[in-house]
């Protein structure tokens, strides 16, 4: 009675626990969880139990099986070599018979009292063969030892560089080119032509969405969501700032014009560095300018060194770290009347070769800063190009669980290259200049390298983010430059992509056993020599039809515009993208021409080369595949495999006693007749020939 009594009472208590859950969810919650909680468990009953049991059902079944097999002795070989081991010829072949019977039967119950481990020496032959045969299976094991910590260490690997990127670096920037590049019904910045465009961009783009005042019903914000840009979900540190980039005003002669002033294109080697006034006016200044205007220090140069600049390199050119910087205020009506007074004194002139709006935001949701740079280059021959990058980085890495692992990642990864400079230095010792001349070893010692570059860039990174951070926290209407942090950033990413991808080719040298991968790598063997100078003379053709394009078509076409472009522009024409039609349409003749030798020489006679080259290295190798004996490894292990699974009592064995050295003494006997199996032991009684 009181175990019914248990049973109702435990169906009813969770039962009744359940519905009060139920009823504040409410129906569709409710609905849900039911639904959910049934489709579990018909999933674990039909599926998940099931496969369960079979995995382990198999694995016990492996483990613990045992040999069913029945060994067919042939007796005339067992009576016939102990005659031979003892000396004994009897004419009565029954009465001998019976006795020797015996003593195997004296023996082997010996050996079941007394264990000792006794076996037959083995020939020349058969000492080869166990030698190839444990070679194979110490081979496998290490390849299978290498495998599983080639394996992790690329688990580790990827681990890390993943931790360095997110997903949602994607989403930034896509919701910040929404606000800034092409916002709807506001300023874009693609339609910047002319200095007026830019300034009319930054004061109805930029500012109103980094400085929001209101939310969506049109109620002022509170003054710490004022502190983020419109959406709230962007945090911004310090004001944005605008840096230009000035050249020098020189003086041309001009025909029938004579001398006049002249202003050339940006060098960053021969800058505008001096000093000027409000309105580029000659020094000394006026006290009432200094004391009225809010934009004193946008007509003084700062170094790149003052302010941890790089050069950055645009459409047109490459400009220096410095510059004159206006900095904005973290209010937007004063930030508004620094525009205002920037346009009023004509802060970008003709002397002005490049301006860059910079600001940097931080997702808290992500944890990610956002470095942004948009530049606007006015070269000497007038217009506007547009440039712009969004840098989305993570750089507190080791937030949350998963942040933690990757900590234990590279602590692991760490220690992995200290163990591995040890082994590194051990085997120099030892092999000197040789260790270098074994290609996996050479491959190793340039991954140590690069991990060790890795974390020397890594740390050197999070040194430049507490400083500037600590900076921006003593003062927090100070402009955050995350240009140099940028860097390295990038460095650092390259690195780990480089790492990624030599961990993941590592795997080829624990598969190097195979025969199919050694193949591969015999025909690059035995022709790298001969593509060493196939890809030089390529490169020299390709450089003589990329200089031929620059100059023919370079004045009138952005993708022949320079050397580089008209280098990707040839590569990418022998993958089929071809630009014929707008060089067509630029130089009719000329574009037919140099396209047809382009052809001609490249994809049909240069590739057909590399072809050839290819298909002699191949030949020589599959001929001199057919003479080596040498077992794959890999096909070793399926066959160990296989084995392993394979039920012994399926097939019968048919054993002969070898006869042996007169050394070798009877107990060694036991082992061909197994007085064990019945079966055995009635036929043990037959007489040759079937006669009982």
């Amino acid at each position: 009675m009181f175990g019914w009594f248990l049973v109702v009472a435990g169906t009813l208590v969770p039962a009744f626990f359940v519905l009060l859950y139920s009823m504040q969810w409410g129906k569709q919650k409710s609905e849900e969880w039911l639904t959910s909680f049934l489709l579990s468990n018909f999933e674990s009953m039909l599926f998940v139990d099931p496969v369960m049991v079979m995995c382990f059902a198999f694995v016990l079944a492996c483990l613990f099986r045992k040999s069913k097999g029945e060994a067919n002795v042939d007796m005339d070989n067992v009576v016939q070599n102990y005659k031979k081991l003892t000396g004994e010829d009897k004419n009565d072949y029954m009465s001998s018979t019976i006795a020797i019977l015996k003593k195997i039967k004296d023996e082997y119950l010996s050996y079941k009292s007394n264990p000792r481990n006794v076996s037959m020496p083995m020939n020349q032959k058969e000492m080869k063969k166990a030698a190839k045969q444990r070679r194979l299976e110490l081979n496998l094991i290490k390849c299978i030892l290498d495998f599983i910590l080639t394996t992790l260490l690329m688990f580790i690997v990827c681990v890390i560089a993943f931790a360095n990127r997110d997903d949602m670096s994607y989403y930034h920037r896509q919701e910040l080119m929404r606000h800034f590049v092409s916002p709807a019904h506001l300023p874009t910045f693609e339609s910047i032509i002319t200095q007026k465009d830019m300034f009319n961009w930054i004061k109805y783009t930029m500012i109103p969405n980094l400085f929001p005042e209101t939310d969506i019903n049109g109620d002022a914000l509170h003054w710490y969501y004022r502190t983020f840009m419109t959406g709230l979900n962007n945090y911004r540190l310090g004001p944005p700032r605008l840096r230009q980039l000035r050249t020098h005003a020189g003086f041309c002669n001009i025909p029938y014009f004579g001398n006049n002033t002249c202003y050339g294109g940006y060098n960053l080697l021969d800058e505008e560095t001096e000093g000027y006034c409000i309105g580029w006016q000659s020094k000394p200044c006026s006290m009432v300018q200094q004391t009225f205007n809010i934009t004193v220090d946008a007509w003084s140069f700062t170094s790149a060194l003052d302010i941890w600049g790089l050069p950055l390199t645009g459409f047109y050119t490459t400009y220096g770290g410095g510059g004159y910087i206006s900095p904005f205020d973290v209010n937007k009506n004063v930030s508004v009347d620094i525009v205002e007074e920037l346009v009023k004194n004509l802060w970008v002139d003709r002397q002005t070769r490049v301006v860059l709006f910079e600001f940097t935001l931080f997702s808290p949701e992500t944890n990610m800063f956002i470095y942004n740079v948009f530049m606007v280059e006015f070269p000497q021959t007038g217009g506007a190009f547009k440039t712009y990058w969004i840098y989305p980085i993570k750089l507190y890495n080791h937030v949350g669980p998963n942040g933690m692992f990757a900590l234990v990642c590279e602590v692991i990864f760490v220690i992995y290259l200290l163990v591995l400079f040890f082994k590194i230095c051990l085997r120099i010792y030892q092999q000197r200049l040789k260790y270098f001349g074994q290609f996996w070893q050479s491959y190793e010692c340039v991954l140590f390298l690069l991990g060790g570059s890795t974390c020397v860039i890594y740390f050197i990174r999070s040194g430049f983010t507490d400083s500037t951070i600590s900076k921006y926290r003593s003062d927090f209407k100070r402009f955050v430059n995350f240009s140099h942090i940028v860097l390295w950033d990038e460095i650092l990413g390259v690195l780990l992509a480089i790492i990624v991808f030599m961990s993941t080719i590592r795997i080829l040298e624990v598969f190097a056993t195979l025969k199919k991968v050694s193949s591969i790598v015999k025909v690059f063997e035995q022709c790298g020599k001969d593509l060493f100078w196939y890809g030089a003379t390529f490169v020299y053709i390709l450089l003589g039809f990329a200089f031929f394009g620059w100059f023919l078509f370079g004045p009138y076409l952005l993708s022949y515009m320079s050397i580089y472009k008209c280098l990707t522009t040839l590569c990418l024409s022998m993958i089929g993208k071809s630009t014929f039609t707008e060089i067509d349409e630029t130089n009719p003749i000329l574009a037919k021409i140099c396209f047809t030798f382009y052809i001609i020489a490249v994809v049909f006679f240069i590739l057909s080369i590399f072809l050839s080259i290819l298909g002699a290295s191949i030949d020589n190798v599959v001929d001199n595949k057919t003479e080596d004996t040498h077992k794959d490894i890999i096909k070793y292990m399926m066959a160990k495999f296989t084995k392993m699974f394979n039920k012994s009592g399926n097939k019968e064995k048919h054993v002969n006693v070898p006869l042996v050295r007169e050394e070798v003494k009877q107990p060694t006997l036991y082992k061909l007749y197994n007085m064990e199996n019945k079966g055995t032991h009635k036929k043990s009684y037959c007489k040759p020939g079937g006669r009982k």
